[in-house]
């Protein structure tokens, strides 16, 4: 029994591959069916480069958008449509771009953003049209592909499965040319360009630090760096890595404290000094004190005056 159309909505593209001539053990020399899952991906983010794009399952190996371009226009041919493909999105078949090594292996704050940073199923991808008219256009056709597919018409052309045409059947030497050693003038280049990087962040951290180390807050605390820090990061992580527990350390020495009173009253008189705006505080209170005291003496003048008492002379 065939299946045209699944449960979630995904529709079932069949493709016939290649022979695999280096196979000895393929006696009968049928050909292998493969199948590709496909659905409209529903914008669930707010990127403007995931519209018009189809979810896809399970591409032949070593696929690119070329080869994806070259199988679907064939179908796309059989029922007169035009659709333009522009790229494949996520398309790491082989998981080698999620590996950020600038990340695990340096303290900076440079990572990828978790929020900005997308990931999909292993070997999924999205391949965007260049707009909705075309991704319209090449659902159509792939599902009436997918129907006829399942007819048993066998006079029609439209039942003849299409052939994928791609790398040939890989072999145990496409795998190990995939994973031979790169160029050394290639890691040259690309070793320099990521210690000039570091070196950037690393100074953008120091200049950082020193702007920090040089601040002085609004009650006249200055930030005290030590000789051995190297980036703001490690003062962050010692704020977060302190113990939650110990404010209540200090409550219960407090309440010890009360007890003995009469053995520390000088130690544990707090200083009414101490901040700047404790200075200013008491500096206005002093201000506000005496002009309230100068408007009672010049009330006292006034009546005095309307009485004709008033001799500054006495």
């Amino acid at each position: 029994m065939t299946v045209k159309l699944m449960k979630n909505g995904f529709l079932v593209i069949p493709f016939i591959l290649p022979n695999n001539n280096n196979n000895n053990n393929n006696k009968n020399n049928k050909n292998t069916t493969h199948y590709i899952y496909i659905k409209e991906h529903t914008q669930s983010s707010s990127k403007e480069e995931e519209s018009a794009c189809l979810f896809v399952i399970n591409l032949p190996l070593l696929s690119h958008l070329e080869i994806v371009k070259k199988n679907f226009n064939k179908i796309f041919q059989l029922y007169n449509t035009q659709a333009i493909m522009e790229t494949l999105l996520y398309d790491d078949e082989f998981k080698v771009k999620e590996i950020d090594l600038n990340f695990l292996t340096s303290d900076l704050d440079n990572g990828p953003d978790k929020n900005l940073t997308r990931f999909l199923p292993h070997n999924t991808c999205l391949l965007k049209f260049i707009d909705q008219e075309n991704l319209d256009n090449a659902f159509t056709s792939l599902k009436k592909y997918s129907n006829d597919s399942n007819l048993k018409k066998k006079n029609t052309k439209m039942h003849t499965l299409q052939k994928w045409d791609g790398i040939p059947s890989p072999s145990i030497k496409d795998f190990i040319n995939f994973y031979k050693p790169l160029d050394v003038e290639y890691l040259k280049k690309d070793i320099n360009e990521n210690m000039k990087y570091f070196e950037m962040k690393e100074q953008e951290a120091m200049e950082k630090l020193d702007q920090a180390s040089s601040i002085v807050d609004e009650d006249g605390f200055t930030l005290v760096v030590g000789k051995n820090t190297k980036n703001l990061n490690s003062i962050r992580r010692r704020i977060m890595n302190k113990n939650p527990l110990t404010k209540y350390e200090t409550m219960a020495g407090n309440k010890i404290v009360k007890k003995n009173t009469t053995s520390n009253n000088k130690k544990d008189k707090v200083k009414l000094d101490f901040y700047r705006f404790q200075v200013r505080e008491r500096k206005k209170q002093e201000i506000n004190e005496l002009l309230k005291k100068f408007k009672q003496d010049q009330e006292k003048i006034k009546e005095m005056k309307t009485q004709r008492r008033f001799n500054p002379y006495r």
